[in-house]
């Protein structure tokens, strides 16, 4: 007997799904039906059909007979087939904490982990979308962190699910080159690589893979990790990462989707972090780029009042990375800078640039130039 209470998935999430699995669509007399098939070792052809849209006659219960079969032949409930389909546009990834957190866990640690696995994801996005448009990084992680959704917890053991989106695949028949891989499945790649540079499955630590930003964890995901790990309050995590089989992944995450990373790791990371920081240190002692934000106390139009600060950040394009920096001026550049980002052109300052905690700041600044 089924399950009559199960919200069954849409037409054409099914549709994604049957196609990611292998099987192959054709076209029916009836333009609103279209017929799947797949090949079956020893057993011959299954076929399931599917409506375009519920609308048409029969169409709940074609698409819950496809449903069924499915569940059949992936030998799993019926519900967790219907959560797989509805899923397929999104990589998930299930974050266990100990089997003592079975039940609950206190408020402030849940706020944590929840908190530090946004700036996490949020740091590997910055990192993988400055590869290809380091001024609108920020912009676009900030994005796809928004359009992450957040699942309830797990059968097992206490835990917090994650859906990040990485979007349907185009139909390949009128491409000329299969498409590339969405930026968003590479962010999610990222975290697992640097994932699996610590976790205890691994035979020792790589820390060429933590350390590289183009292919694993920056200094920022790094001390984002180490802060997880702590803000856990438990000896270890679990990530279980369930990829859409809509894009396959990169061949050297094809075979491991788990990773058991130990709270210890979290004093390697915040090593490695400072240790890319100090190297990152820039040399120059002129900086461009355009003004993302202004501070001041006082009237920026009143030259004569020198009390107070003015600072300006300034979004330096540098090597691999886009740079936010603060920079300390004068009230007579400050309102060259006012009018800069005001009317979104660049500029160019003069100064010495120090490290000031996980960023940069030019002290005795000087403007060169507008350049607008």
């Amino acid at each position: 007997m089924t399950d009559t209470r199960i919200t069954l998935p849409s037409p054409g999430l099914l549709r994604r799904y049957l196609k990611a699995h292998g099987w192959v669509a054709s076209k029916l007399r009836s333009p609103d039906l279209k017929i799947f098939r797949r090949e079956m070792e020893g057993e011959g052809t299954l076929e399931v059909i599917v409506p375009e849209t519920v609308a048409v006659a029969q169409g709940e219960r074609r698409i819950r007979h496809a449903v069924e079969t499915l569940a059949v032949l992936e030998d799993r409930p019926l519900s967790e087939v219907v959560s797989a389909i509805n899923g397929i546009g999104y990589d998930t990834i299930r974050e266990r904490l100990p089997t003592d957190f079975r039940n609950s866990i206190t408020l402030p640690v849940a706020e944590r982990v929840i908190v530090r696995n946004r700036r996490l994801l949020s740091f590997a996005a910055v990192a993988e979308y400055a590869r290809s448009d380091r001024s609108g990084a920020q912009s676009a992680a900030d994005a796809f962190v928004e359009r992450c959704r957040f699942g309830h917890t797990f059968h097992g053991s206490f835990g917090f699910t994650i859906h990040s989106p990485v979007g349907g695949r185009p139909e390949e028949d009128f491409l000329e080159a299969p498409p590339p891989v969405p930026a968003e499945r590479q962010v999610i790649q990222r975290v697992m690589r640097g994932l699996s540079a610590v976790a205890d499955e691994a035979p020792a630590y790589q820390p060429a893979v933590l350390a590289d930003p183009a292919v694993g964890f920056d200094a920022d995901m790094l001390e984002s990790l180490a802060a997880l790990l702590e803000g856990s309050r438990s000896e270890e995590l679990t990530f279980e990462f369930n990829l859409s089989p809509e894009w396959q992944p990169d061949e050297d995450l094809s075979l491991q989707t788990q990773y058991v990373v130990n709270a210890r790791v979290a004093e390697l990371a915040r090593d490695i972090a400072a240790t890319l920081r100090n190297a990152s240190v820039p040399s120059d002692s002129r900086i461009s780029g355009y003004v993302t934000k202004l501070a001041t106390k006082e009237n920026p139009a009143d030259l004569e009042n020198l009390k107070g600060s003015r600072e300006v950040t300034v979004e330096w394009l540098t090597g691999q990375k886009a740079l936010s920096v603060r920079v300390l001026l004068e009230p007579s550049d400050y309102r060259v800078a006012w009018r800069a980002h005001g009317e979104h052109f660049p500029i160019e300052v003069e100064g010495n640039i120090e490290r000031a905690g996980r960023g940069f700041i030019v002290r005795k600044a000087r403007l060169i130039s507008p350049r607008g």
